[in-house]
């Protein structure tokens, strides 16, 4: 009886408890066995992106790419190189341009000067001769100052042994230097004057980088082929 009535009384929460540790038990064999599994399918989904990167960074660097040159490029206001035996003076740029505006306001000033003569004669109109007269001579004595050294003066000189070429406001020449009169250098001017056989160019011996070489160069140039 004693037995029986232990058997049936029995504690029931050390049923659980047992119950419980089988589980445990349990779970704990399933996670063992599927931890390798798991681990195998982790490293094959790695290991390709670790191969396709490799590849990645083996496409994009490509030691052996030669660099590109810069000879196929445009280059503006390319300069070109000296010859030989060749000089080259010149004056800065925006001294060159400030020519072609002088010019064109005395051609503008002359113009209309003239037109407005022209139509108060047509007109009828009173003019008085005296003022025409120191018009006249105003606009003169400008194009004299400012016209003849703006359009005969020489933007770029180049010398070699043979020739002299000049570059002036409207047009360039190429002279030999028998062609070469008289080289005239006045204290009171800042013009150096040249002089040819059909014409004559003015030199600012103030614009002109290194005037002074280029002084020595025609004189010695002109006396050479004289003698």
């Amino acid at each position: 009886m004693s037995k029986r009535k232990k058997k049936k009384y029995a504690d029931p929460n050390s049923a659980k408890l047992k119950q419980g540790s089988d589980n445990i038990d349990g779970s704990q064999e399933d996670w063992l066995d599927d931890s390798p599994s798991a681990g195998s399918a982790d490293s094959g989904d790695q290991q390709p992106a670790k191969v396709s990167a490799e590849s990645r960074t083996g496409e994009g660097e490509k030691p052996d790419a030669k660099p590109k040159s810069s000879k196929g490029k445009l280059q503006i206001f390319k300069q070109k190189a000296e010859e030989p035996g060749v000089e080259t003076y010149k004056r800065p740029l925006w001294k060159h341009l400030l020519r072609y505006i002088i010019a064109f306001t005395i051609a503008v000033l002359n113009f209309s000067i003239v037109m407005s003569f022209i139509t108060r004669l047509e007109h009828g109109q009173s003019m008085d001769v005296l003022k025409e007269l120191f018009f006249f001579v105003f606009v003169g004595i400008v194009n004299v100052l400012f016209a003849v050294p703006a359009i005969f003066e020489v933007n770029r000189a180049r010398v070699d042994d043979e020739t002299l070429q000049l570059d002036a406001l409207l047009w360039r020449t190429r002279l030999k230097w028998g062609d070469l009169v008289e080289f005239e250098q006045p204290r009171f001017l800042k013009f150096a004057i040249l002089r040819t056989k059909r014409c004559f160019y003015l030199i600012n011996r103030r614009d002109i980088i290194a005037f002074d070489t280029l002084a020595r160069s025609i004189t010695d140039k002109m006396a050479s082929k004289r003698s």
